[in-house]
């Protein structure tokens, strides 16, 4: 088990090293708080989260090994991809609807890049799966949603108790 923040961060790297085939499903869990499962290759990160203030979260991630690759499930890839604007003086804020629409397929249809090689303006991260239901499916399937369940319940308790007594 690491810090959200570390697990974040090797993921990063993880992501650099190799961009394709990641898959990102987020929900929140009956608590509220949020869980993220990060997919790639044969492994998976079970992440449990709170939001501590507009710009900052805490909790713990658990990395698994999954039986199989999932890659042929979802049909397009978490990524990083360059949008790329026809016109150099065109800014996002001035596109029309269709355009935007345009822009976005055709991003998708690229192949994720690393990081260090985004040169544009702008550029498109995703997509993410978002589920109602959290991710209780993987999260119970793997036993992992009590272990961070506890492990963030006690951080907040511990350090951050103030937003239970002000949230309830």
């Amino acid at each position: 088990m690491k810090t959200a923040k570390e697990a974040r961060i090797e993921i990063l790297k993880r992501y650099e090293e190799s961009p394709r085939n990641w898959h990102v499903l987020t929900g929140r869990d009956p608590r509220g708080y949020y869980d993220t499962s990060v997919i790639h290759q044969e492994e998976i990160w079970f992440f449990k989260e709170e939001m501590i203030n507009p710009y900052k979260s805490v909790g713990f991630a658990i990395k698994e090994k999954m039986g199989k690759k999932l890659d042929k499930v979802f049909p397009l890839s978490f990524g990083i991809r360059p949008l790329s604007l026809n016109n150099n003086n065109q800014k996002p804020e001035n596109l029309d609807e269709r355009m935007f629409k345009q822009i976005i397929n055709s991003a998708l249809q690229q192949k994720p890049v690393p990081i260090s090689q985004i040169r544009n303006q702008i550029a498109l991260q995703g997509p993410f799966l978002r589920t109602n239901n959290s991710n209780a499916g993987l999260f119970k399937q793997k036993g992992v949603d009590d272990i961070l369940r506890v492990k963030v319940d006690k951080l907040i308790s511990k350090k951050y108790s103030h937003l239970k007594q002000i949230y309830g």
